[in-house]
């Protein structure tokens, strides 16, 4: 997962815990083909995956990163 301008504008907006994004901050983007690489994923960054709250507003930036990414692409 790789925060892009929308991702990182939409945990602003939920006012995520800074010290997680910080983690996932300068990674390079990432894919995952379901929750269990996504979740192995944020255990390897040392993020709590028993924390649903933080895990939801992680997965919802990256769906929106996601999103806004392919809309951008598509319009090109």
């Amino acid at each position: 997962m790789s925060l892009t301008t929308p991702a990182s504008n939409h945990l602003d907006d939920r006012r995520a815990d800074p010290a997680l994004v910080a983690k996932l901050r300068n990674h390079e983007p990432r894919r995952f083909c379901n929750q269990v690489p996504f979740l192995e994923y944020l255990a390897s960054e040392g993020i709590d995956i028993s924390d649903r709250q933080a895990v939801r507003v992680l997965a919802e930036a990256g769906i929106w990163g996601s999103i806004r990414h392919q809309v951008f692409s598509a319009t090109r």
